[in-house]
């Protein structure tokens, strides 16, 4: 069993950007791949695009890289980016320990969390389980809300 009180968040910086990249082609890359299919290229622009942003953090176990996630903490709301974790940690609490962190930041701030996930990726039975609703989808996506109780 995993000690959750080991998950730490850290900014991510230039030389973590291959991690992030290795991490969601093994954590995400079946669930592009089935919908898109896998164009290395541009996969990389739309990451490089999106690391540049600036709101990455790497998710650490101990000393250890685990994944990475992006959050965008708004006026009006809290984007919840991304979440990408290593497949050997996955389906040990991680995800489900730091989505429950950012709804009880949401909750504190009184603001709603807002996603999206493409509908092939297993995660959306979390999401549901963790009170998250889908407001509307694209062809590919679910746009998921998870609005706080005053």
């Amino acid at each position: 069993m995993t000690d959750l009180s080991k998950i730490k968040l850290r900014p991510a910086t230039a030389e973590d950007a291959e991690f992030g990249f290795e991490t969601l082609r093994q954590a995400l890359g079946d669930y592009i791949e089935s919908t898109w299919g896998w164009d290395e290229d541009f996969q990389r622009q739309q990451f490089s695009r999106r690391w540049a942003s600036g709101l990455q953090k790497i998710i650490t176990l101990g000393e250890q890289d685990i994944g990475a996630l992006s959050v965008d903490r708004r006026p009006d709301c809290i984007k919840f980016n991304s979440i990408y974790i290593r497949p050997e940690f996955q389906n040990q609490g991680i995800g489900t320990h730091l989505v429950q962190e950012l709804i009880r930041e949401a909750a504190a701030a009184q603001k709603p969390i807002r996603l999206r996930v493409l509908k092939v990726n297993p995660v959306i039975s979390l999401y549901l389980r963790l009170g998250f609703c889908t407001t509307s989808e694209t062809e590919n996506h679910f746009v998921m809300e998870y609005v706080t109780v005053e």
